[in-house]
């Protein structure tokens, strides 16, 4: 379940940051286990997007984390036309 950011305008962005589902999975981010996170994010600022996604794993496994994920996705294409 990937989304191309790079196909948003800075607009669409922010709209869809300020998303329900994307309020809701900072909320889910925030509430999981903190070392993970950060090693995801250092993984991210390095580049590493295999320890990120290894990072991630258990989180993007949660099926609440997922359907967020599918409605983020879904509004995502109706900003961009598609």
């Amino acid at each position: 379940m990937d989304i191309n950011f790079e196909q948003f305008s800075p607009e669409q962005m922010r709209q869809m940051a300020a998303s329900p589902a994307a309020s809701a999975l900072m909320t889910m981010l925030q509430r999981s286990d903190s070392a993970t996170m950060n090693q995801a994010m250092a993984a991210a600022k390095e580049g590493d997007m295999a320890q990120l996604q290894r990072s991630l794993a258990a989180f993007l496994a949660d099926p609440k984390a997922r359907a967020l994920l599918a409605q983020l996705q879904e509004e995502s294409h109706g900003r961009n036309g598609k």
